[in-house]
């Protein structure tokens, strides 16, 4: 009996390995895609960290961008999963409060835009394919927020850092417009402070494993 009983034992021993073998492999996988965020930095060139005066020096080879598109939380993991960014941070740029909180960026009128610091290695993408992103991410043709966020510091804006950089945003933006029948409602304006939000904001999808905000009805930019 115990003859008859052994193979099929075998058996099913060898698919039970199988399957935990394909399974293993398969979020593996899974896990190497989800990773690429983990391995970018966390402090961009330029940022002004919290709290402080104290300014981040630029990295040797690297160039810096700087976007408001919603919810900076949703906004930030995107670009951490492109390849060529090599560190994002999330803060606060356009308002006239120095060293803003979260709670003062959205109960009081401080100005500012919840935006993304972005550096990158411009030899593995460009300043023009991170418009790309920008574009994808988020409705510019929506007025007062991003999908159920409502609020100034919720609005579209390309802060520029150079004059390049304001020539190529304000190309993208005209070619988009163009396969729009909504009017694009972002802004292009020079770069200004960036603050830094507090640190349980930063990489805030990555550390509570949750995806990034909705935007709904949305398929990459206002459609």
């Amino acid at each position: 009996m115990l003859r008859q009983i052994r193979p099929v034992g075998i058996a099913a021993v060898a698919a039970l390995a199988v399957a935990v073998f394909a399974f293993n492999s398969q979020n593996s996988t899974i896990s190497q895609k989800k990773d690429i965020r983990m391995l970018k930095g966390t402090m961009p060139g330029g940022v002004t960290l919290y709290g402080t005066d104290e300014t981040v020096p630029l990295r040797k080879g690297r160039e810096i961008a700087t976007f408001a598109a919603g919810c900076f939380w949703g906004i930030e993991d995107y670009f951490r999963q492109v390849e060529g960014v090599t560190a994002t941070a999330v803060g606060f740029s356009g308002g006239t409060v120095k060293n803003p909180t979260y709670k003062q960026v959205c109960y009081m009128a401080t100005g500012h835009a919840e935006a993304v610091r972005v550096e990158f290695d411009p030899k593995l993408i460009s300043y023009e394919k991170l418009l790309e992103v920008f574009w994808k991410v988020h409705d510019p043709c929506q007025v007062g927020g991003q999908g159920p966020d409502m609020g100034d510091q919720y609005r579209s804006v390309v802060f520029y850092h150079n004059e390049k950089q304001r020539e190529t945003a304000t190309k993208s933006m005209e070619e988009l417009q163009r396969s729009r029948s909504k009017r694009i409602t972002t802004t292009i304006v020079p770069v200004a402070t960036f603050w830094m939000a507090e640190e349980y904001h930063q990489q805030y999808c990555l550390k509570n494993g949750i995806a990034a905000c909705p935007i709904p009805g949305s398929k990459g930019g206002g459609h």
